[in-house]
């Protein structure tokens, strides 16, 4: 079979070569041994039997030719001339040094070795499998999609020209190549890494703008090698049944990484919706990059989560940015990462910036409107657009959960926003008629029912 994969590489030499490549960044080895003013550079130096690697002379002029000092040994170079070329290894059974050269039209010569080492038999079906699904996207873009595999083994594999079913529209296969680690997730994104439309902060495996996962179609995602054997199936090409796409909530689906029995088709015992955020700077909830949590959302990511109340709050229309606010009474012990305070429209930045902070019963946390992140003491700034000043909601999340929540208008005459939401968390009665308020107390403890009632408009509170 390790043959045949060799055949496949031509017809993706121009992708490789490509500075467009999908290839994860790496840093780049400079062979040591160079007998001339030119010099050799391989993406890599230690490579598996089954994986090509670029290699290009620099300092270089004119027509270069390449050849392999151990031509018994096997292999091939195509092209067989030019600055920037791929060498394909030979099949082999133990580890072995390849020696390459290149010379170019003044016939200066250099060398570089390769270390090919044996990868052994190729995986079998049900040990490379689809392990997490961003179908949704993030809470920064609906489009910066993920897909992840997961090699199960004790072995690495490189994969070259798989694909998978459906993961570009319904219909469409991507076609993806890389080294896969083992007992290791391989991460396949829509935005290369680190650009300013992705949350990812994980370095990706591969990246192409054809991934297109499908918010409607629930695949079915079908994992191939290059020869069309299947290797696992997710999906059904109904609806999800797990992952979240609200507006303030989006999260993955994701595979329980519990030692249970893996089926290679789909079964959706094996699958939660990810409860951890992990590698995305926005609090969208996924692990890209890592092992799943096996965390499911909303039942017991919360163990470690502090609780809270909003207790005062001024939102004015006429305010400038930095000048509305709103004060949080901490009522448990623990972490607020994943706190959230939304008015329920568009997204909304988790107000530490995904920073691990613990608190305790008692303590008050000031969130202020403004342009961008900042932190002095217990007042955190966050860059999120000011609630409505006429009509709107304060709804406190925690890892998507509600806490705590009101809804106030500022208007001649009784005015709701999100009123069908803000009710479905337990308001009862009209809004608070006012732009600010405070929560009332009865023998030092804050009335904690969801109604105008609870709040005390009379006074303007300070932070």
């Amino acid at each position: 079979m390790k043959r045949l994969i060799t055949f496949i590489f031509l017809l993706f030499i121009s992708t490789l070569i490509s500075a467009s490549s999908g290839c994860t960044k790496i840093d780049v080895p400079i062979d040591k041994k160079q007998d001339s003013s030119i010099m050799i550079i391989a993406d890599k130096l230690t490579i598996l039997d089954t994986e090509p690697v670029i290699i290009r002379l620099e300092n270089a002029e004119g027509p270069i030719s390449w050849s392999i000092n151990t031509p018994f040994l096997g292999g091939y170079i195509v092209p067989p001339d030019g600055v920037k070329v791929v060498f394909n290894p030979p099949n082999v059974n133990k580890k072995s040094r390849i020696e390459l050269k290149a010379t170019d039209k003044d016939g200066n010569n250099a060398t570089i070795i390769i270390d090919v080492l044996d990868e052994g038999n190729p995986p079998e079906p049900g040990e490379i499998i689809i392990n997490e699904i961003a179908w949704a996207g993030t809470l920064k873009s609906s489009y910066d999609e993920y897909i992840e595999i997961l090699n199960i083994t004790e072995r690495d594999f490189y994969l070259n020209n798989w694909k998978i079913e459906n993961a570009g529209g319904n219909g469409i296969a991507i076609t993806f190549s890389g080294y896969l680690k083992a007992k290791t997730p391989f991460l396949i994104a829509n935005y290369q890494y680190d650009i300013e439309k992705s949350s990812i902060t994980a370095s990706h495996d591969f990246a192409t703008s054809k991934l297109a996962l499908s918010n409607n179609c629930f695949g079915p995602y079908i994992l191939e090698n290059f020869e069309g054997e299947i290797f696992n199936e997710v999906g059904n090409g109904g609806s999800y049944p797990y992952g979240i796409n609200s507006s303030n909530i989006r999260a993955s689906m994701a595979r329980f990484n519990d030692g249970r029995t893996i089926s290679i088709n789909w079964d959706p015992s094996d699958w939660y919706t990810e409860g951890v955020s992990n590698n995305l700077s926005d609090g969208t909830f996924g692990t890209p990059g890592e092992i799943n949590s096996n965390i499911e959302y909303g039942i017991n990511q919360n163990e470690d989560m502090a609780k809270g109340i909003i207790v005062k709050y001024i939102i004015d229309a006429n305010d400038e940015v930095g000048e509305d606010w709103a004060q949080i009474l901490i009522t448990k012990d623990g972490d607020i990462k994943n706190f959230i305070l939304t008015d329920l429209d568009g997204s909304d930045n988790p107000i530490t910036n995904n920073d691990s902070v613990l608190m305790k019963k008692g303590d008050l946390v000031t969130v202020i409107w403004g342009d961008s992140y900042s932190i002095v003491g217990n007042r955190y700034t966050i860059p999120d657009t000011n609630p409505t000043g006429t009509k709107d909601e304060l709804v406190l999340l925690c890892s998507g959960k509600f806490l705590d929540g009101l809804c106030y208008y500022s208007t001649d005459e009784v005015q709701f926003d999100d009123k069908d939401k803000i009710k479905s968390y337990g308001w009862t009665g009209d809004p608070i008629h006012s732009k600010y308020g405070e929560r009332k107390m009865v023998d030092d403890n804050y009335i904690t029912d969801l109604s105008a009632y609870s709040w005390d408009t009379d006074n303007k509170p300070l932070p």
